[in-house]
């Protein structure tokens, strides 16, 4: 502007400051008034925007309209503006979370217009969560106009605004997954609950929505009962009499509303189409099984460790549930009870009842069986849930009879006390009070592992005075307060017997064994921390932390260290284990060489790596465990090896 001004003054003239005031207005002096005007002009718009009025804090749905609404200010005496749109409609920017939006104009064209109304309408897909919606300067004409009515400039940009608690939902919600029943048959009084899982949370109001079942042909309804404020809703039915369907019940069509409503916290109608998932193994049937058949032991002197067995055949198949208890036939041995217990046949029509005959009992005209099968604690029923009637008819068996003295177990050896690691073998020894003959099949020891029934096999002691049963164990099991080892040895078809031929009595009483402890669980990788994303080049460290699930101690010999392997720019290099052993973080360095060049990020490959003689290198936990090597490599796109130059990114 002083070169202007210079160049007036030449133009008016060397008149002092006081004079030029007082004297009339010449000709000269109103031209220059009028350049002055017209540079002032091309330097200061006529009309901009000031400020904003934004939509009221609060949360818009799909369809919703939010309107922006600019207010603007004049240099001159415009007080008005002139909005064209022939040639194409002004839009403001706005910045959701989703993405940006281009908000149409939507006030009033043509002249007098004084402020510039945008509205947004809530599309499917917009998301803004945090309430903070941007305004992206400048606005954009599109070909249209926007200028002053006397004339003069507009200015489009503005300074950055944003809402505050104007959160946008344009996402309704939709059935992510749909679960049904566990495949099975249910009783009359059977729970059917179905849940219907969405992608956010969703409000239930005004009614009470249900599913339209298909049971036999007869239509029932499984009502909503739970859920509203969450994003599963629970649905159920309760199985009536009457109902029955052998192939499979039907689940017909989506939500049935009933009047009500389904709605995120925004107001959007949520989804309630669906495809049904598999419902052919859901099955419903109320008969009541009994016992139409029983199968008793064969005729017979049975010795110390024999097995009398019972087969008990019901008109439709039966589950026995032993979780809390074993069902069992009493028996009376001369004048001793005793059970027969539950064996096997769950899931079908017959059920074996098992007697191990024991040292001592003796009975030379007849075992005697009483009715009903007791439960026990335990129960059984048919596939729809119903009960079991366990009442049958007492018969009399003079030809099963009784008679034994076996050897007898005194004492039981035990592995040292200690904590194990995978594949390591524990050792058991069973002490009996003559030699004993193994023959015909392999004996197993019942232990406890943790919470698990395992099976300590036969292994050698066949003609000596004790047997040794011997357990492996597997990857991922724990015990922290000691193993048990149950008073049960189980023959599988073997006989341990002395040499008259009478089996073993193999109760005996579990030693302790609190002090044997397992620890299998092999270390797994978690995570995997990588060097901030960024170019390295010659002579930088790549350095990898690997955290793993426990500490770990690194071993290795003559430099044969764990290395992580890399692939950088299709060749493979070694991140070489570095420190860490004996916590559960192991860092491993990579040095940039000169031959490297990955301009599009490097990779990790699983799985960790060590030299192929374990000897010289391994990776284990405190008891030995060997870690599991495999992990999910991380993303690592962002560390980028430039050594050479000229390359493109």
């Amino acid at each position: 502007m002083s070169i202007w001004y210079k160049w007036l003054g030449r133009l008016v003239g060397k008149v002092a400051p006081a004079a030029r005031r007082n004297r009339p207005r010449a000709p000269t002096s109103w031209r220059a008034r009028l350049l002055i005007e017209t540079l002032e002009s091309r330097t200061t718009p006529d009309a901009s925007i000031t400020s904003w009025t934004l939509p009221p804090a609060g949360t818009y749905k799909l369809g919703d309209v939010l309107n922006f609404t600019a207010n603007l200010s004049f240099t001159g005496a415009d007080s008005n503006v002139t909005v064209n749109t022939a040639s194409g409609t002004p839009s403001l920017t706005i910045q959701l979370d989703s993405g940006t939006v281009n908000v149409p104009y939507a006030g009033p064209t043509g002249t007098g217009v004084t402020t510039l109304l945008f509205q947004y309408t809530v599309g499917l897909g917009d998301l803004d969560s945090d309430g903070t919606i941007n305004l992206v300067s400048p606005i954009q004409l599109n070909g249209g106009t926007i200028t002053p009515d006397g004339g003069g400039t507009f200015d489009p940009t503005f300074a950055a605004v944003a809402t505050s608690g104007t959160v946008v939902d344009g996402v309704p919600p939709s059935i992510t997954s749909v679960t049904v029943p566990s495949n099975g048959t249910y009783g009359i009084g059977a729970t059917l609950n179905f849940t219907i899982t969405y992608s956010e949370n969703v409000l239930v109001s005004g009614g009470t929505p249900r599913l339209t079942l298909d049971i036999g042909g007869t239509t029932r309804f499984a009502n909503y009962v739970s859920g509203s404020g969450s994003n599963t809703l629970t649905f159920s039915y309760t199985v009536q009499a009457g109902d029955n369907d052998t192939n499979g019940i039907g689940l017909v069509g989506g939500i049935d509303l009933n009047g009500a409503t389904i709605r995120d916290a925004a107001g959007n109608d949520a989804a309630t189409a669906f495809t049904s998932p598999p419902t052919g193994g859901i099955l419903v049937d109320g008969i009541v099984p009994t016992i139409v058949s029983i199968t008793p032991p064969a005729n017979g002197t049975y010795k110390t460790g024999d097995n009398l067995d019972f087969q008990f055949t019901f008109s439709e198949p039966v589950v026995v549930n032993t979780a809390t208890g074993t069902p069992r036939v009493q028996l009376t041995v001369g004048s001793t009870t005793v059970y027969a217990t539950y064996l096997t046949g769950s899931g079908t029509a017959t059920l074996t009842f098992r007697y191990t005959v024991q040292a001592g009992h003796l009975d030379t005209d007849g075992i005697t069986v009483a009715s009903p099968i007791q439960l026990n604690g335990g129960t059984i029923k048919d596939n729809a849930g119903n009960d079991a009637d366990l009442n049958f008819t007492v018969w009399p068996m003079p030809g099963v009879q009784v008679d034994g003295v076996a050897p007898n177990i005194n004492n039981v050896g035990k592995p040292a006390d200690g904590t194990y690691p995978a594949n390591k073998r524990l050792d058991f020894r069973i002490f009996f009070d003559q030699p004993v003959n193994v023959s015909g099949g392999t004996p197993s020891l019942l232990i406890r592992v943790g919470n698990q029934l395992r099976e300590a096999q036969y292994l050698w002691g066949s003609g000596g005075n004790y047997l040794v049963f011997g357990y492996r164990l597997q990857p991922g099991e724990v015990d922290n307060d000691g193993i048990e080892v149950l008073n049960v040895i189980m023959l599988n078809g073997a006989t341990i017997r002395d040499a008259a031929g009478n089996d073993a009595d193999l109760s005996f009483t579990p030693p302790a064994t609190a002090g044997i402890k397992v620890d299998a669980v092999l270390p797994r990788i978690e995570e995997i921390q990588v060097p901030q994303n960024g170019n390295y080049t010659k002579d930088q460290e790549l350095n990898f932390t690997v955290r793993f699930s426990k500490p770990v101690f690194v071993n290795f010999t003559n430099g044969h260290k764990p290395f992580l392997r890399l692939l950088i720019g299709g060749r493979v290099r070694k991140a070489e284990y570095v420190s860490g052993s004996g916590t559960n973080q192991l860092v491993f360095r990579y040095v940039v060489q000169e031959e490297d060049q990955d301009i599009d990020g490097i990779n990790i490959l699983t799985p960790l790596a060590r030299p192929r003689n374990t000897v010289q290198s391994s990776i284990r936990d405190s008891v030995g465990n060997q870690i599991l090597p495999d992990f999910t490599p991380p993303i690592t796109t962002g560390i980028r090896i430039r050594v050479r130059n000229g390359d493109e990114s």
